[in-house]
């Protein structure tokens, strides 16, 4: 597996949390506002829906940790306060689509 299994999540991360994330906002949740903010829904979706797909495709935290760092670029490290795997499992949900109303 690698970066290029993920090109969605890939950009996002390295363009998102680059080493110098913390200039843009004070916490990576409040990146995430301003990411969503600014990007198309599908482009939402898509970076979800490639992260869902990473967390459950990778099954190894060494492994996951190895492409979020190395491969992604990723310049945020949420330990020790949280795990790698649960960081991301929160920004999964912080990125998931509002559910659509069923019309009837």
């Amino acid at each position: 597996m690698s970066a290029n299994d993920y090109e969605s999540l890939d950009r996002f991360i390295g363009n998102w949390f680059h080493q110098d994330w913390d200039l843009e906002a004070r916490t990576w949740q409040e990146l995430i506002e301003k990411f969503k903010l600014v990007s198309r829904k599908e482009r939402v979706k898509q970076v979800h829906d490639d992260l869902r797909s990473f967390l459950q495709t990778t099954k190894s935290d060494d492994e996951l940790c190895e492409l979020v760092f190395e491969e992604f670029g990723c310049g945020y490290d949420p330990r020790p306060e949280q795990g790698v795997r649960e960081w991301l499992g929160d920004i999964a949900t912080a990125l998931k689509p509002p559910r659509q109303k069923k019309v009837t």
